[in-house]
């Protein structure tokens, strides 16, 4: 959790102002301010700038979620970067309804922090790590998301991201100018999955948000940074609201 709470306000309401980003597409406003809202939660934990939402990058987000509904791969670009997630129905709880699918596939992307990601070097440990830069990578200002949700195939969400952050031959070398540590929870938040209380029943995973949690003045963390072996969805990394010990 920031330590900030009023930079932490800034990063959560960085959309205002752009609300009718998104209008007429399946992910209308109110998923693209949760999908910015989340990604601008991360960002501020790296002391990234907040995105704003982008109606074009919204627009070519969706098509491209509609493409992998086909079974069609989007085609690469050096105009955005783009991170797509999806799951098959019922593979994740909350995937069902966009108030969990949108703060779960930024979660899954964002969970690459854990595969030993090196900020001196930009690099994992052999392991997927593109989509966690693209998360919180400080060159980028721009972003839109692109969401289905359907009976037979499941969940697909896609966020392109601009300025890109992949398309430089450098991008290694650049990393560690656009992807700095991660901040330390507040005193009281690095509370063990096993010791973790709810801080309100009502805010469970997948659909408690960093904004709902910490106005309650408890700590949000789904990413078990303690805990190289607890993965945000397991049983036992259910509980990102809690209260401070």
């Amino acid at each position: 959790m920031v330590r900030n709470r009023s930079l932490l306000m800034r990063y959560m309401t960085a959309h205002e102002g752009a609300r009718e980003c998104g209008e007429g597409l399946e992910c209308g406003p109110e998923c693209q301010n949760k999908c910015l809202e989340m990604h601008n939660y991360y960002r501020s934990l790296h002391s990234s700038p907040p995105l704003v939402c982008d109606h074009e990058l919204a627009k070519s987000a969706q098509k491209s979620t509609d493409q992998r509904v086909a079974g069609k791969n989007s085609e690469w670009t050096d105009k955005y970067t783009e991170s797509i997630m999806s799951w098959k129905r019922g593979e994740l709880e909350g995937i069902d309804k966009m108030k969990g699918a949108i703060p779960g596939a930024v979660r899954s992307w964002y969970s690459e922090i854990k595969n030993d990601y090196n900020y001196q070097t930009g690099k994992g440990n052999g392991k997927a790590i593109g989509h966690f830069q693209a998360v919180v990578w400080k060159g980028e200002t721009r972003l839109g998301c692109g969401l289905s949700i359907t009976r037979n195939d499941g969940t697909y969400v896609t966020a392109n991201y601009a300025p890109p952050s992949h398309a430089s031959i450098d991008n290694e070398e650049l990393a560690p100018d656009n992807v700095k540590p991660r901040k330390q929870p507040e005193p009281g938040c690095n509370v063990p999955s096993g010791q973790r209380v709810l801080c309100n029943p009502d805010l469970r995973a997948p659909f408690v948000n960093p904004g709902n949690c910490t106005q309650d003045a408890c700590c949000y963390d789904d990413m078990f940074m303690s805990e190289q072996s607890v993965n945000f969805y397991d049983a036992s990394g259910r509980a990102w609201c809690f209260t401070k010990q």
